[in-house]
């Protein structure tokens, strides 16, 4: 992909759980932002002089608010979220109208590929249980997460969209 080495230090990236029962998985989250990533490498950002490009915050902002407004019932396609309204350093670049439509095509393809694999989106409904609500289930599932069998779900997650992301281009 675009990205160059350094630019996307991600060691500082946290990601928020939206405020809600359900949400998407985070894996095909960010692999819509990687290809967002990948689109605006190649977009002039003109940097404002008084304030220094903060990467990973841009990336933690884009990816939050991209699972918070796809959360719930809020959004049932990955592809209908525009990154580009929500990033800080494009507020005063005009973004050509292709390279919104690229992002749009490459997503719906991801998510396309993505429900075809895992027949949802949903992180809950891919694993089987919230990962978040630890605390709220019973022994016997709280057993079963910590025995961590789940956890191959995730991987597979993944190494799906890895691939996918890797061979488009």
């Amino acid at each position: 992909m675009g990205s160059s080495e350094g630019k996307w230090d991600f060691g500082s990236f946290y990601s928020e759980n939206p405020d809600s029962d359900t949400f998407l998985c985070k894996v095909l989250v960010a692999g819509a932002v990687t290809i967002y990533l990948d689109i605006i490498s190649r977009i002039d950002i003109q940097q404002k002089p008084d304030e220094p490009e903060d990467y990973a915050q841009r990336v933690n902002q884009i990816f939050n608010i991209f699972l918070e407004e796809c959360s719930g019932d809020k959004c049932t396609d990955p592809a209908a979220f525009d990154p580009f309204k929500n990033d800080p350093a494009l507020q005063e670049t005009k973004v050509d109208e292709s390279l919104k439509q690229e992002y749009k095509n490459r997503v719906q393809q991801l998510s396309a590929d993505f429900k075809k694999r895992f027949k949802v989106f949903d992180c809950q409904e891919i694993l089987g249980f919230d990962p978040f609500r630890y605390a709220e289930y019973n022994e016997a599932m709280q057993a079963f997460i910590e025995e961590g069998k789940w956890q191959s779900k995730c991987n597979e997650c993944i190494q799906f969209i890895v691939k996918k992301i890797s061979r488009k281009r």
